[in-house]
């Protein structure tokens, strides 16, 4: 069987072409407009790195278009050689990904699966908790497009119990729920700069306790403000934790400093910046303590999915619950909304070994019982099979 997926998302989608890869089926992955459009390797190969061991998998990139030329350009977008494969199916994401596939699908008569999470629609509450106010206006214009999209669509899964849960009651939509699997994706050219970053990283952090979290400051929209507003939690968590290094990926001293107008910095609040190693991250979470990933908005969190990846305890909130209810407190996570209580449960959560342990083994169980790629795999064979003939 060969696939086609394509998609604006990376990490679990990678995870999921590679799932599929190792369950026999031949994926081609398109990504459209992303930092991980780069290989080193030859024929496109990329580097995919899952629970149970590497996988290549045929990439390629197109850069994201804006939204109404993509509706009307992006199939003619999608390379020629793509376009005219013999493939059995095509897997999509939502939005500008969608009408590439549906391109295809009309071309080839071929079914469409569309894997959704992230609808704007779904997460108003976490909008107009932020101040968004505008949102509600594009309520409407969301809901109707991705019931478009998804009425149109020969198989509909949705990655979460929240998307689950609002395609049935707004868009009376059924869809099979499955949870995404992690991927590393390879095939970053190593840079004389990243190897003297490890070793730096790793000199510093050498016998030290830390936390780690990350958030991405500098980054655009609603994400900007949600991102922001877990700096400040992370400010006062180290402010309230002064002998415990607080390692924030994502954001660097001058963006942290402008955003928080403050002149300096508590000493232990060390911010990285940027870092785009899959290895530096690897290590950044292995070594950490304690993982610190509220959820902000009623979507998938890459962060979350590696926290639960590496197996290690991570403090979330409610939301997380939401996405996945299997995910409990004290026993795969440690879960509050009370952010301002964050430093104090950081506090006596690094004095507990024993609550930790307890908590990184349920993360591990947790990941190998509902996101591991075995899983994921199997899942979505059993829904091909049922749009197959």
């Amino acid at each position: 069987m060969k696939a086609l997926m394509i998609s604006d998302h990376t990490i679990h989608e990678m995870g999921c072409a590679a799932a599929l890869q190792k369950k026999g089926v031949e994926v081609s992955f398109l990504n459209i407009g992303s930092i991980y459009s780069k290989t080193i390797d030859n024929e496109n190969l990329k580097n995919v790195i899952i629970d149970i061991g590497k996988v290549q998998i045929q990439f390629n990139s197109i850069e994201m278009p804006t939204f109404g030329k993509g509706i009307m350009e992006i199939g003619r977008a999608v390379p020629n050689f793509l376009r005219n494969a013999d493939f059995d199916l095509i897997i999509s994401t939502p939005q500008v990904p969608w009408y590439a596939a549906a391109t295809i699908r009309r071309a080839h008569e071929i079914p469409l699966l569309i894997r959704v999470q992230m609808l704007r629609a779904a997460k108003l509450v976490d909008h107009l908790r932020m101040g968004r106010w505008h949102e509600m206006l594009l309520f409407g214009p969301s809901v109707f497009h991705n019931l478009l999209q998804v009425k149109l669509s020969n198989s509909v899964i949705s990655l979460d119990n929240v998307t689950k849960k609002f395609m049935k009651s707004m868009m009376a939509s059924e869809s099979s729920l499955i949870y995404p699997t992690y991927a590393i994706l390879g095939n970053r050219e190593k840079s004389e700069t990243e190897a003297i970053m490890k070793t730096r990283i790793r000199n510093f952090l050498k016998n030290d306790d830390y936390i780690f979290s990350i958030t991405i400051a500098s980054r655009g929209g609603a994400a900007r403000i949600f991102d922001i507003y877990i700096l400040k939690i992370l400010l006062r968590i180290a402010l309230e934790n002064p002998n415990v290094k607080v390692i924030v990926l994502g954001t660097n001293d001058l963006e942290a400093r402008k955003i928080l107008n403050l002149s300096e910095l508590p000493y232990n609040l060390i911010l990285l910046g940027k870092i785009f190693s899959d290895d530096i991250v690897r290590e950044l979470y292995i070594g950490a303590r304690l993982i610190i990933c509220p959820v902000m908005s009623r979507s998938i969190s890459n962060r979350l999915l590696e926290a639960l990846f590496f197996a290690k305890p991570v403090l979330t909130n409610s939301i997380a619950g939401l996405l996945h209810p299997e995910i409990c407190n004290n026993k795969n996570a440690i879960i509050s909304n009370y952010y301002t209580s964050y430093g104090r449960i950081v506090k006596e959560a690094l004095r507990n070994d024993a609550l930790l342990n307890n908590i990184s083994k349920g993360a591990g169980q947790l990941y190998r019982d509902h996101f591991s790629s075995d899983i994921c795999g199997n899942a979505m064979i059993k829904e091909i099979r049922q749009i197959i003939t």
